[in-house]
């Protein structure tokens, strides 16, 4: 189950599994991402992150109590998904809403030096 934010609603937050990659060992520290349809299956996560919807995703961190994937979702503690979701959190107070105060400050000067230059221009 995934965490929303009402003012960012293209950005659902959640707890993503991840598998060693195939043919390689647990220990190689090389995962690959558990998702439907090609894991449709139940199995036992190796680490651990938060994601959202628009790729962003957190590092990777071994989960407290045996996490387990279930088609769509991962099963974590509950300690692991409050982490995962303070991460996403961060995510969304960083990288989405000061990106977009910076594009309406950035708007607003350009707007304002747009004027600016006008009413420069219009004195004889």
């Amino acid at each position: 189950m995934g965490w929303m934010n009402e003012e960012h609603a293209a950005h659902e937050g959640y707890v993503i599994g991840y598998v060693a990659r195939d043919g390689c060992a647990l220990e190689s520290g090389l995962y690959r991402e558990l998702a439907y349809p090609r894991d449709d299956g139940d199995r036992q996560v190796a680490c651990i992150a938060a994601g959202c919807d628009c790729g962003w995703r957190s590092p990777r961190w071994a989960p407290r109590l045996p996490a387990k994937w279930g088609p769509f979702s991962v099963s974590a503690a509950v300690a692991d998904d409050d982490r995962a979701r303070e991460l996403w959190r961060r995510h969304l107070e960083l990288d989405v809403i000061a990106a977009h105060l910076l594009r309406v400050d950035v708007a607003a000067a350009s707007s304002s030096a747009t004027s600016l230059s006008a009413t420069v221009l219009q004195i004889p």
